[in-house]
């Protein structure tokens, strides 16, 4: 294992990269949930077991609080678009991660990776079976992480860190869709259970993760999940047309030391005109 100085990339050991959570209308896309009810239905931090509709684009950009040693912000760009139809066949979405933004040195594109997921409807239910890999063919310092400090970092000395190369992370998740009758207005639920050989300890043993979405207005939605390390609470919300906003607080009991809000800017568009 390499020995370097001044290691600004994500995988810094005690932190949990940026999750880069699509905005609801590309996850949620069940007829029985989101569609017939009119609600908008989102789940923060955690992957889910759908993909993006066949030729839907989607850009994200989010920004975290507290996510370098500095206090400054950390920042990480998602760029993808949904392939097939997972009602019928399978569906599959591509995605470009941008990350270390922001971090010192780090200009836009210095550092990222490749994810490809597949999603399946199992019968005639709206339940979706999800395959994600990430860190495909990842680049600068999204390629390493810290494994151990053997120098913490100080007002004019960058550190020491002891580093690994990442290796192709892979998460299963199932996403099921329903909807609560309230005094005659009906809200979505989604409810998603997964597992991955990189989910516990800062995405580095193997864990499981959960979570639950639900819809509260035509432009409100409410979530929260469990990453494997700790619980986050989320909202999302739709600023009009295919414009989405997501604020997560993440680490939202302070479990470990790691309590910051994550934003999350998405948009939409048709990925091969027409």
């Amino acid at each position: 294992m390499p020995i370097i100085n001044d290691f600004p990339g994500p995988g810094r050991q005690g932190f949990r990269p940026i999750a880069l959570a699509l905005a609801a209308g590309i996850a949620c896309t069940s007829p029985v949930a989101a569609q017939d009810s009119g609600k908008h239905l989102t789940l923060n931090g955690i992957m889910s077991g759908t993909v993006a509709p066949n030729g839907l684009g989607f850009v994200s950009l989010s920004a975290t609080d507290n996510g370098w040693a500095s206090g400054d912000t950390e920042g990480a760009m998602a760029l993808g678009f949904g392939l097939g139809d997972a009602d019928e066949g399978i569906g599959m979405q591509f995605t470009v991660n941008l990350v270390s933004l922001g971090a010192p040195g780090n200009g836009v594109g210095d550092s990222g990776y490749l994810s490809l997921k597949f999603s399946k409807r199992l019968g005639e239910r709206p339940v979706y079976l999800g395959l994600q890999i990430d860190h495909l063919a990842p680049w600068g310092d999204a390629s390493m992480r810290v494994v151990d400090v053997l120098i913490p970092p100080g007002p004019n000395d960058p550190g020491l860190y002891l580093v690994e190369n990442v290796d192709p992370s892979v998460k299963l998740a199932a996403t099921w869709f329903t909807q609560m009758d309230i005094r005659g207005d009906s809200y979505p639920l989604m409810f998603t259970l997964g597992a991955g050989n990189r989910v516990r300890n800062f995405e580095r043993d193997p864990g499981m993760f959960a979570g639950v979405g639900m819809g509260l207005s035509q432009n409100l939605a409410a979530s929260i999940a469990w990453n494997g390390d700790y619980a986050d609470l989320g909202l999302g919300y739709r600023i009009g047309g295919n414009l989405f906003l997501n604020a997560t607080l993440n680490d939202a009991f302070d479990m470990e030391d790691q309590q910051r809000v994550t934003l999350t800017v998405s948009h939409t568009f048709n990925a091969f005109g027409g």
